[in-house]
């Protein structure tokens, strides 16, 4: 579900919150819970996850997306 898609992490109206804009210009926007963990920092959505997925920004900058089985991908990532 993450192919093709822009992602952007951001903070509105005091919330953390994730957008995802995908290939065919659909969009889903979820507020975040985030935690600091020794190997990065954790954002989880706040409503929960059917599938454990959770976010994890890594000292170096990378993004990765886990699940309940493990790492699912690692993104390029950039600022604006």
């Amino acid at each position: 579900p993450y192919v093709g898609a822009v992602i952007t992490i951001y903070h509105k109206n005091g919330k953390l919150i994730i957008e995802i804009v995908y290939k065919d210009g659909s969009t889903s926007e979820e507020e975040l819970i985030e935690t600091q963990t020794p190997a990065g920092r954790k954002l989880v959505e706040a409503e929960g996850s059917q599938f454990g997925e959770y976010w994890l920004i890594k000292p170096d900058g990378k993004l990765q997306v886990f699940d309940d089985l493990g790492l699912i991908t690692t993104y390029i990532t950039g600022t604006k």
